[in-house]
């Protein structure tokens, strides 16, 4: 598509936060507002239309992609994407582990155990890992905290 805007901003409005081209309200592909939770996320979606040439593809937009989608398909039905992300919690990768070779043990936790860390830290959600290819439960627990988490 070629570029129909010169100035892009942000505004806070009562939806959140939203971006104007030569100041007209971006609207998704389904037409709802493109209304952003935070200013930096819209600072984000404005820059990366800002930078747009002068021939604008999608591929230049994929934080609007993202946010689009996010409003167009999930907010639709977010009981059936909070019940999908929350099975996952199951047989997340993350929580199942190599007991060997030593190399790939030590690389897992350098690089699985922060999300996990952080997960624990921010969310009050404890995951547990194993070694087990046959299944692992987590505290039943913790799939409610992340479904009441994914709600709000």
């Amino acid at each position: 598509m070629k570029r129909f805007f010169k100035d892009v901003t942000t505004t806070a409005d009562a939806g959140g936060f939203s971006i104007a081209l030569d100041g007209k309200s971006v609207r998704t592909p389904s037409g709802a507002a493109l209304a952003l939770p935070t200013q930096a996320l819209a600072d984000a979606v404005a820059r990366e239309w800002d930078a747009a040439g002068e021939t604008i593809t999608p591929a230049q937009l994929p934080l609007t992609q993202l946010c689009n989608t996010a409003i167009d398909r999930t907010q639709a039905d977010m009981a059936a994407v909070i019940e999908a992300i929350s099975a996952y919690i199951e047989t997340d990768l993350l929580c199942y582990r190599a007991d060997a070779p030593a190399s790939l043990v030590e690389a897992q936790q350098t690089q699985w155990d922060p999300p996990l860390v952080w997960l624990k830290e921010a969310c009050a959600i404890a995951l547990t890992t194993t070694t087990d290819l046959l299944g692992h439960s987590q505290d039943s627990g913790a799939r409610t905290a992340l479904e009441t988490i994914l709600a709000d």
